[in-house]
């Protein structure tokens, strides 16, 4: 598993159901979220899109190690669960577009210190939107590859891409509960899309989350080269874009500027962390 990108194996693969097979087999349980899947979390921005393909097309596959059901003996040998995601071509205004990917958010209820770590393997971004009980406000944290981000609980979290991405992550199966309540009501909190002609990514709020933004002040266009991610990174490390962003309410971030997460070694891939499974590691998901 360690060998290869999921997306590469069942993304873009024809022979997605023999990969789909090879996992299962090693204790994956593949989960394909389809287009018809992310339709009742669309926000009014990706309402806008015309897509040349069916609801059931994959738009994005997670590989799942382990769940709650499982055994104390499975559990104890959890390996990473993975997520691939891919771009979306559509049509906005008359014009050719890349949909960027998203898991489109979720809510984690528990009131944990930390719910799950997440390792990019390629430049994305993840918005943590606080429960207003445990802190306030939203972060918006640009990731570069091999970056890692700690997810706290009580918080909606949602995962996005500059290209095609992968994710792997690591919870502890009977403390990850999650639901999409929020999201079926307002829709994703952003819609990024990039603009091939223009060589602009557009991040679009959305107004449900901050009714006092403008319709202009919550649309936010950056600059970019054929090297989307690591110009969004860049930017992301000056002030002049994060002022952008707190100006309609959000913290604007990179990867490196997060503090450490105390029990994960910055030097190691996540895999290696998950694989040692020490002491700390073990306290800090309530694994022991």
């Amino acid at each position: 598993m360690s060998n290869f990108k999921v997306s590469e194996k069942i993304l873009f693969n024809p022979d997605a159901t023999l990969a789909f097979s090879e996992l299962e087999k090693q204790g994956y349980k593949i989960n394909p979220r389809r287009l018809s899947d992310a339709g009742p979390l669309f926000s009014d921005d990706y309402k806008k899109f015309n897509f040349p393909f069916s609801d059931e097309t994959i738009i994005y596959v997670g590989v799942e190690h382990c769940n709650k059901m499982s055994s104390d003996e499975q559990i104890a040998r959890k390996k990473c669960n993975r997520t691939a995601f891919r771009v979306l071509d559509a049509e906005l205004g008359g014009k050719r577009v890349n949909v960027l990917p998203s898991s489109f958010g979720h809510f984690h209820p528990l009131e944990l210190e930390l719910q799950e770590i997440y390792e990019f393997q390629d430049y994305g971004a993840m918005v943590i939107d606080h429960d207003s009980s445990v802190r306030r406000g939203t972060d918006f944290v640009i990731v570069k590859p091999k970056g890692k981000i700690a997810v706290p609980g009580k918080c909606n979290m949602t995962i996005y891409g500059f290209g095609e991405l992968e994710t792997w992550d690591f919870a502890n199966p009977r403390q990850n509960e999650s639901n999409k309540d929020l999201q079926k009501q307002k829709g994703a909190i952003f819609c990024l899309h990039h603009s091939p002609q223009d060589m602009k990514v557009v991040f679009a709020l959305n107004p449900k989350y901050n009714p006092y933004s403008t319709e202009e002040s919550r649309t936010i266009s950056v600059d970019v080269s054929s090297n989307i991610g690591k110009d969004i990174y860049e930017q992301a490390s000056q002030r002049e874009l994060r002022k952008r962003f707190a100006r309609i309410g959000i913290r604007l971030a990179t990867s490196d500027m997060l503090p450490g997460i105390p029990g994960i070694p910055t030097e190691l891939g996540l895999e290696q962390i998950v694989e040692r499974k020490d002491t700390k590691f073990q306290e800090l998901f309530n694994l022991k």
